[in-house]
């Protein structure tokens, strides 16, 4: 057996999680502050060593048969890839001091979950790459009951009696191992040190970053994003680059661009226009890192011209067929979709396989799940039923003193759900 580390949708809770499911799991784990990511024509990401600016990198181990990795795995890797093994994976994870490429060691189950590894390999690669090639997409899906999601909870809308730095290791503390933010900084192009800053919180913390919004503008006073205001097209391609980077440092793998509010004496066409060119680039950006833009429906904001999943799902169709870009998906945040009146369990059976990411609130209100009438869990049962294997972003007001009390302490790690 060898030990075969996964980061990004082959975790559990992700799309591709199916590829190494029928395995054993030996546990959660992170590497040492030394990686970045590494791809191959976009396609084939790997965790590489960095002289400098690396970042601990979070994953799983799965005890996986030697012939399986050679027969199974390595085949689809392309050679430069191969070239740059060595470098990828002959450090050792955390501080156990041995070399990753190393002899077998026979250390109990438990000192395998102690951060240490044999073997490291990625399986974070885009839905688009090649898997029909591969005997990974052979093995089937596996139907996941309701108590087996992937909680993430949105750091920016909860917790905010906690300084926002602070936030990664509460989530940690209330027993989440998942977060999602809003873009975190007063600005679209923060201070490198801030940044620095924020992605060492999320390491320090030991929690996976999910999710995480492009710059959206003031969104206390009303906006909505940047993406379709023509005034801003330099800030938010500015903000591309920081916001991929971020992911691309913390293996995030979705990242929500609002879509902007209409402007007075702006012509709605231009502002289409000006965010399909936006949408593009974030898509081509976000792709080269194995992850995907979220196009999402807002409610609360008379202005904001995307209200049910059919319009943007049309965005995302119009920036496909434009600039051949497949990296965008539907965020399906329950809450929003059912405020602007649109059919929920339509648009789910609809559009399932198009929806990179869900969110729940409850409604009406926006309070936890069972302050209002919506039919969360039956919406979620409904999302399962279609094969969505992706985390559950907990986006909703606190509106009393315990605001987890609804979750068991037991469900809220996404890694123990699956």
């Amino acid at each position: 057996m060898a030990e075969l580390f996964c980061n990004g949708g082959a975790m559990r809770g992700g799309n591709l999680h199916h590829n190494v499911s029928a395995h054993t799991f030996l546990g959660t784990v992170r590497t040492a502050p030394k990686y970045r990511f590494f791809s191959v024509r976009d396609e084939f990401p790997a965790l590489l060593l960095a002289e400098a600016g690396g970042a601990s990198i979070e994953g799983e181990l799965y005890d996986v048969p030697i012939g399986d990795i050679r027969t199974d795995f390595l085949p689809e890797e392309p050679e430069e890839l191969r070239a740059h093994r060595d470098r990828t994976v002959r450090r050792p994870f955390g501080s156990g001091g041995r070399s990753a490429t190393g002899p077998p060691r026979e250390q109990s189950r438990r000192a395998h979950r102690d951060h240490r590894s044999r073997r490291l390999a990625t399986l974070s690669r885009p839905a688009r790459a090649r898997q029909h090639h591969s005997l990974l997409n052979t093995r089937k899906v596996k139907e996941q009951p309701m108590d087996a999601l992937a909680y993430t909870l949105n750091c920016s809308i909860l917790l905010t009696d906690v300084p926002l730095l602070q936030r990664p290791q509460a989530a940690r503390d209330a027993g989440f191992d998942a977060v999602e933010f809003w873009w975190p900084f007063d600005t679209a192009v923060p201070r490198d040190s801030d940044v620095d800053a924020f992605v060492a919180a999320i390491g320090n913390a030991g929690v996976q970053l999910t999710g995480l919004n492009f710059a959206a503008g003031d969104m206390p006073a009303g906006d909505r994003g940047l993406l379709s205001d023509p005034a801003q097209v330099s800030a938010f391609r500015d903000n591309i680059d920081i916001t991929i980077g971020i992911g691309e440092r913390l293996g995030t793998k979705a990242f929500n661009a609002l879509y902007g509010n209409r402007i007075d004496g702006t012509d709605p066409k231009i502002q289409d226009d000006t965010a399909a060119e936006n949408l593009a680039q974030a898509g081509k950006a976000a792709d080269r890192i194995g992850a995907v833009v979220l196009v999402e429906p807002v409610s609360g904001t008379p202005a904001y011209p995307l209200k049910s999943a059919a319009e943007a799902i049309a965005v995302i169709d119009r920036v496909k067929a434009e600039h051949g870009v497949d990296s965008l998906r539907l965020l399906a945040d329950l809450y929003h979709l059912e405020v602007n009146g649109d059919d929920v369990g339509a648009a789910i059976d609809a559009y399932a396989d198009r929806i990179g990411h869900v969110q729940i609130a409850d409604a009406p209100g926006r309070g936890e799940p069972g302050t209002g009438t919506l039919d969360i869990d039956g919406y979620l049962k409904r999302l399962a039923g279609h094969g969505y294997r992706g985390y559950v972003g907990l986006e909703y007001k606190s509106t009393r003193p315990d605001t987890f009390d609804w979750l068991p302490r037991e469900q809220r790690a996404s890694r123990a759900a699956h």
